[in-house]
């Protein structure tokens, strides 16, 4: 049971990668984009990147954007919105997530192995639904890690908390947790590939949020196909759901813009 709770499958693209290993790697993944692709579209209050991680055949997406002078409670939001508990997840992306349908909070991971991991909580297995129209509708089943990084010396930020997502396959789960049964939607299994991530970063007089994601839609659609008919719309749906998140998670602090 250690090595199936601490290892992930191949799902996504992240094979014999560890739970905590996956975070970190997700983080430096960001880093990368935000130093090496160009900014393909500005919003009021973000930045839309995309471009391919290490050898990935399929492109990822990123959008950045920075809250100044941030209240004492937006970290213990982001953390609600991102690694939440069953009632948080449908709550909270129904106002942020324009394609989100349901979702089910399938379980904790609380094996005891997994607290000398240096996570910063009990990995959430989570069971997401979501509309990808015109095309039929899609399902994702991929667990929810998250991680504290503390700067080195050469760092400028002040502090860090990665939340890391990682798709796996049902023998995964069953592995993982006394309940097997996971839902049947009849709905499209798309993937969390590597790297898939919101990176939470507090500097002295701002918080930067960076999300990144690397998603297969399975199905028919390969993957040349999605990198190129589906660019456009995913810029735009990328600048839509910054702002979103954005105004989200400022009204849950009792703020309406910056």
């Amino acid at each position: 049971m250690y090595r199936s709770a601490v290892l992930l499958d191949d799902a996504s693209n992240a094979p014999s990668s560890t739970l905590t290993d996956y975070c970190t790697n997700c983080s430096a993944a960001v880093t990368m984009a935000l130093n090496d692709w160009p900014v393909v579209r500005k919003t009021d209050n973000a930045m839309i990147s995309h471009g391919f991680v290490e050898n990935n055949k399929l492109m990822s997406m990123l959008w950045t954007t920075t809250i100044s002078n941030p209240t004492s409670n937006l970290l213990e939001k982001f953390a609600e919105l991102f690694a939440g508990q069953h009632d948080d997840l449908k709550k909270h992306a129904l106002k942020w997530d324009a394609t989100f349908h349901d979702a089910e909070l399938i379980g904790t991971i609380d094996d005891p192995e997994i607290a000398g991991l240096g996570l910063a909580s009990s990995p959430l297995l989570v069971h997401w639904q979501f509309n990808a129209l015109p095309l039929a509708g899609r399902e994702m089943v991929y667990v929810v890690s998250s991680k504290d990084e503390k700067p080195s010396s050469s760092d400028t930020f002040l502090s860090r908390t990665i939340y890391a997502y990682s798709s796996v396959k049902n023998e995964w789960v069953n592995t993982v947790l006394e309940r097997t049964e996971i839902k049947k939607t009849g709905r499209v299994r798309s993937l969390n590939c590597f790297p898939s991530v919101d990176r939470v970063t507090v500097y002295k007089d701002r918080v930067q949020l960076d999300h990144l994601m690397t998603t297969d839609i399975g199905g028919w659609v390969p993957t040349y196909c999605f990198n190129n008919i589906f660019k456009a719309a995913l810029i735009e749906a990328n600048c839509d759901e910054s702002e979103a998140m954005r105004k989200y998670v400022l009204s849950l602090c009792g703020e309406q813009k910056q």
